[in-house]
C-alpha cells in the first residue's frame, strides 16, 4: 500500500491536486502542515483517501499538531517538525516517535526533502509542495517493511 505524505503548501492548492491526481491508487494522505485550508476539500473531492493532517507554525494551530498512524501493521508518527527543533537536529523527533513505538516519522516544516535512518526509525521529510519544483513524498508498506520516495512534479 502507498500513501502520499505532502507538507507546507503555503497556498498552493492547485499543486497539491495535481499530486493526489496523479495518485489514484494512493491508499491514503498525510499533510504534514503550513497548509490545512490547501487539504480540507480532499474528503469531498478524493472520498477514498484515508487523510491524517496536522497544524504547521502557519496554520495558527488549527487542527492537531502531532499524530500515530497505522499504515500497513507499521506505526507512524506524524508531525509539522517545529515543535521538535527540526531545523537543528532530528534527535528529539527520533526520542518522540519511539515513544510512541513508531517505525516511521514523518515532519515538513524545514521545506528540506530527507530521508534517512536514525536510531531504527526512518525519518521522512517530503519537501515542500509551495518549492519549485513542488516536492513530495511516497510512503510504502509491503509485507510490513516501511519505505519512502521522494518526488517532484
Amino acid at each position: 500500500m502507498k500513501w502520499l505524505v505532502l507538507s507546507d503548501s503555503h497556498g498552493m492548492r492547485g499543486s497539491v491536486y495535481d499530486i493526489l491526481d496523479s495518485h489514484p491508487d494512493a491508499a491514503g494522505l498525510f499533510f504534514l502542515g503550513d497548509g490545512l485550508d490547501d487539504v480540507e476539500y480532499v474528503e469531498n473531492t478524493h472520498p477514498h483517501l484515508q487523510v491524517y493532517a496536522v497544524s504547521g507554525n502557519c496554520d495558527r494551530t488549527r487542527g492537531t499538531l502531532e499524530g500515530v498512524a497505522d499504515c500497513g501493521g507499521v506505526k507512524v508518527f506524524y508531525t509539522h517538525g517545529h515543535l521538535y527543533g527540526v531545523k537543528s537536529a532530528l534527535g528529539p523527533l527520533c526520542k518522540r516517535a519511539k515513544e510512541e513505538g513508531a517505525a516511521v516519522a514523518l515532519y515538513g516544516h524545514t521545506h528540506n526533502p530527507l530521508c534517512g535512518t536514525q536510531d531504527s526509525v526512518l525519518l521522512a521529510n517530503p519537501g515542500a509542495v509551495s518549492s519549485f519544483p513542488s516536492r513530495y513524498g511516497i510512503l510504502t508498506v509491503e509485507d510490513g517493511v516501511p519505505s519512502f520516495q521522494l518526488r517532484m512534479i
